[in-house]
């Protein structure tokens, strides 16, 4: 059974909500919260972000990058940038924020019930890029929260559980952590040596349905992956991508690409051709769209992003077909070292990835008290779904 919100400690009393403001300065050494605008003109604070954006080994580096910062802010995201310096007031770490609303869903199978909104100080990347030894954990958290008063929490979405912002142990009483659900896989392929070599990898069973998902495809015609990336390239990409996108089961969900302004709409995939971060393709068979992937990439990372299939041609399996030729593709051109296939636990992820990374989503509330009722309200609602999930595999008679 799965248990969300494992993130109980020893109870203590809770400080209040200004307790934070009033700690003394110089109690804890603090990040310096700036706008982008601020840090981009700033050599040491480009320098250091560029050179430990460029070494993070997290698959979503991307979206810690100054160039993904710069590209949220074109699209009139609210980022800010917390500096952090060493004792001679170098630069020794950069951590990228997004603010923004977010909720708790509660919800049940595909209907959700309500949702608990508040505003978060999103992480991007999910991974401070900062050296543990500069500054603690709770230096960092508490010096965030305390510059941007507005945001409830700092949210990490996709937190490896191997770093120290995982751990809840010895954090501040000014902090309240809460994991709203268990870690989960993401899925990545490492591009070492050759296609040839990665293909023979995969299982005889996944090599075999490709084989046939490209010959039945190509029974009415040519089968042709194409690949965009400028400007010029947008109108085309885009038109394609959204003939697809409308007879895609996606549609009845997640509606038309132009209602996701950052990752799919037609401004977006220009302002990411303009920014050199777009790399996204489209699979045609006899000239007609198929299948796409709206993918970016940077610093050797390749970012699998918003995916969509005609669903009349599912039985051929034209993902499939479009998965294996882009990885062609990848390996021949402009190979990054890294595809991250992003959240989600896909069958198609697992069997086209040659590894995973176990990752979690974690919130730093202030405890306040309002704070405190919305982690328990969502904590005691998820254990009673998690457990009459359970009873209905274990015993389904007794809930019927």
């Amino acid at each position: 059974m799965e248990s969300p919100g494992i993130d109980e400690r020893p109870s203590r009393p809770p400080p209040a909500r200004h307790d934070i403001a009033r700690r003394p300065r110089a109690a804890i050494a603090r990040p310096n919260i700036v706008s982008l605008d601020a840090a981009k003109v700033d050599p040491a604070v480009c320098a250091t972000w560029d050179r430990l954006s460029a070494t993070c080994d997290h698959p979503n580096a991307l979206h810690g990058s100054r160039a993904w910062a710069e590209y949220l802010v074109a699209r009139g995201r609210d980022v800010r940038v917390a500096v952090v310096r060493d004792g001679s007031g170098a630069v020794s770490g950069v951590v990228p924020l997004m603010c923004h609303p977010y909720g708790l869903d509660y919800d049940v199978g595909a209907q959700r019930l309500l949702r608990s909104r508040f505003r978060v100080a999103d992480v991007l990347g999910s991974l401070p890029l900062l050296p543990a030894s500069v500054l603690t954990k709770d230096a960092l958290l508490l010096g965030v929260l305390d510059a941007l008063p507005d945001c409830d929490a700092v949210f990490f979405e996709s937190l490896p559980v191997e770093s120290v912002y995982s751990s809840f142990e010895d954090v501040s009483t000014s902090l309240l952590p809460y994991r709203p659900s268990e870690s989960r896989a993401d899925h990545l392929v490492e591009l070492a040596g050759s296609f040839d070599g990665y293909h023979r990898s995969l299982s005889a069973k996944l090599r075999f349905n490709v084989e046939r998902s490209l010959r039945t495809l190509g029974g009415t015609g040519p089968v042709e992956l194409r690949c965009y990336r400028s400007p010029a390239d947008v109108d085309r990409l885009f038109t394609d991508a959204r003939l697809v996108r409308r007879t895609s089961w996606q549609f009845e969900t997640l509606g038309d690409l132009n209602d996701d302004p950052v990752q799919s709409s037609h401004e977006s995939l220009s302002e990411l051709a303009r920014r050199d971060l777009l790399r996204s393709y489209v699979l045609y068979v006899d000239e007609a769209p198929v299948a796409f992937v709206i993918g970016y990439q940077h610093d050797g990372v390749f970012f699998y992003g918003v995916v969509g299939y005609d669903a009349s041609l599912s039985r051929h399996s034209p993902g499939s077909a479009l998965l294996h030729l882009l990885m062609k593709d990848l390996f021949a051109s402009d190979r990054p070292r890294l595809l991250s296939f992003g959240r989600g636990n896909d069958d198609y992820k697992r069997r086209f990835g040659t590894r995973q990374r176990y990752v979690g989503t974690v919130f730093f509330f202030r405890p306040t008290l309002r704070n405190r009722m919305r982690v328990q309200n969502h904590r005691v609602f998820s254990q009673a779904k998690g457990l009459i999930a359970e009873l209905r595999v274990s015993s389904p008679h007794r809930l019927q």
